[in-house]
């Protein structure tokens, strides 16, 4: 999978995050937890059929010291 690209989020999300590329990450499983709960919150708000094409196959590469890497499969999504 390929990581996102650097970029600051305001959107509406229920934390601060950060995405950002590259490197080889290791990802704890407290923030696996967090980012499952996040993604619940996701498809709950935006329907399962938006949440599947956009969010569904991100994972968390890496978290620590408040910036969370997240790695999606394609170019395209990493993109947007």
């Amino acid at each position: 999978m390929q990581s996102g690209i650097e970029r600051e989020l305001t959107s509406e999300l229920p934390f601060q995050a950060t995405f950002v590329g590259g490197g080889d990450m290791v990802a704890s499983s407290d923030a696996e937890q967090k980012f499952e709960r996040v993604k619940t919150q996701l498809k709950a708000r935006l329907g399962a059929e938006v949440y599947s094409s956009w969010f569904g196959r991100m994972k968390v590469a890496e978290a620590s010291r408040g910036i969370v890497r997240i790695s999606v499969p394609t170019a395209f999504l990493r993109s947007w």
